[in-house]
């Protein structure tokens, strides 16, 4: 049934390219290859995958995973960079943050005061290493029931204090 769809090379020869330059944002300038739109009539009539098809090489619990620290760099250093711009020139001095998916590399600007910065990470020993992070929250995906639910109480300049409980799901 896969052999249905339009295999990668087929597919770049036919759907015309077009090369975009996409604005430069800080030490990063990002090209981008845009297609044109696909119909309903590029794709099969009926789902052509089963349950079985997003299934993991390995189905233990992501806490046995992520039990061991990796330390590894997830994107390259201009993607860093160009992010920790963005961030100084969006975040307000003395924002509270939520950082989801944190682990031990901050992309937050080193030298701006920040607030609360709480992250949520799978490995305790990663966000402990991350200088950024006032606190954290070790939480794995979990596969019966993808939420998290985390409670946070923020007091705002007047005076005012929210308690926020976010579930993302």
């Amino acid at each position: 049934m896969l052999s249905t769809l339009l295999s990668v090379p087929a597919w770049r020869a036919a759907v015309p390219a077009q090369r975009l330059l996409v604005r430069r944002r800080g030490a990063c300038a990002m090209a981008a290859t845009a297609r044109t739109a696909f119909s309903a009539a590029d794709f099969p009539a009926e789902w052509p995958y089963a349950a079985e098809d997003f299934s993991r090489l390995d189905e233990q619990p992501d806490i046995q995973f992520y039990s061991a620290p990796r330390f590894v760099t997830h994107i390259d250093d201009g993607a860093i960079a160009t992010l920790t711009q963005y961030y100084d020139e969006q975040l307000p001095e003395g924002a509270d943050v939520l950082d989801i998916c944190s682990s031990w590399i901050s992309h937050l600007p080193p030298d701006k005061p920040l607030g609360r910065v709480v992250g949520v990470g799978m490995n305790a020993r990663e966000l402990e290493a991350n200088e950024r992070l006032t606190e954290f929250v070790q939480e794995t995906k979990k596969r019966d029931n993808p939420t998290l639910t985390l409670s946070l109480t923020l007091t705002l300049t007047l005076a005012l204090t929210l308690t926020l409980t976010l579930t993302l799901t």
